[in-house]
């Protein structure tokens, strides 16, 4: 992921701490943060789906000469940037200055990336040529973090982690002018990963809060499986990897109930 984006999340839970913190009114003794608690988030992230689907064999269909001309075709990095929107909830336990918890939310984010290539003329056969697409979506994550901070007067800072997880629908389509071959993997996955961030919460009354809030998550080989295609010349295919990752600031309107 692009740094730029994490040290601007940061910067933004930073620059809102510092303002809150210069308006406290001195006292030491924290507020209360004991208890239930419910919001609504607004945000921004940036994901980025990396896939892989490399091509296997080189005896039969596809010659080991093409190998390195199509392989980056399906190696990609796809990237957005979108606004995220989700609803959150958890529980409080305040021992003194430490605050320890446990929340769960959902974000949706909307993610549909694709690439195209070709046509691309083979090296070995340099009147044939071959297309790829790629496409990636996943529009939800879910996530349970534990999590624990510290309070000082009506300013909480906190960091948390935990499972997420999310659903990626992969396609990716090959064809050629040679065969003719016409090939296409189409894989829905739920899958389990993690997310961990940091933050800073301000009551602003005994029942009301904003914070803002970093989170990573990341999604490792949600889809990691060999697909193989029959021709005249005999089997070969291609090894198929996703990772996923999802970075984004959050601001929330947080009810203590």
């Amino acid at each position: 992921m692009k740094f730029r984006f994490v040290a601007c999340s940061f910067g933004l839970a930073l620059m809102l701490a510092s303002h809150a913190a210069s308006a406290e009114d001195g006292t030491s003794q924290p507020a209360n943060w004991d208890g239930y608690y419910a919001g609504l988030a607004l945000g921004l992230s940036e994901a980025t789906a990396d896939t892989q689907a490399n091509t296997i064999g080189g005896l039969n269909y596809f010659n080991t000469t093409d190998h390195g001309l199509i392989d980056p075709q399906g190696k990609r990095s796809l990237d957005a940037t979108t606004l995220t929107g989700g609803a959150l909830a958890g529980l409080n336990r305040q021992f003194g200055n430490i605050v320890a918890g446990l929340e769960a939310d959902v974000t949706r984010s909307k993610f549909n990336e694709q690439y195209g290539s070709g046509p691309i003329n083979y090296l070995t056969q340099p009147t044939h040529t071959f297309n790829v697409r790629t496409k990636v979506t996943s529009e939800w994550i879910v996530s349970v973090r534990p999590r624990v901070g510290y309070a000082q007067n009506n300013s909480l800072f906190f960091a948390s982690a935990g499972p997420a997880m999310t659903r990626l629908n992969y396609d990716y389509y090959f064809s050629d002018t040679f065969n003719p071959l016409d090939t296409r993997v189409t894989e829905s996955k739920f899958k389990l990963g993690w997310s961990a961030g940091a933050g800073y919460e301000h009551k602003f009354t005994d029942d009301w809060s904003v914070k803002a809030e970093y989170l990573h998550t990341r999604f490792t080989n949600i889809l990691k499986q060999r697909h193989d295609i029959n021709t005249r010349f005999g089997a070969d295919g291609f090894n198929h990897k996703v990772d996923y990752v999802h970075n984004s600031v959050r601001i929330a309107l947080v009810k203590s109930f």
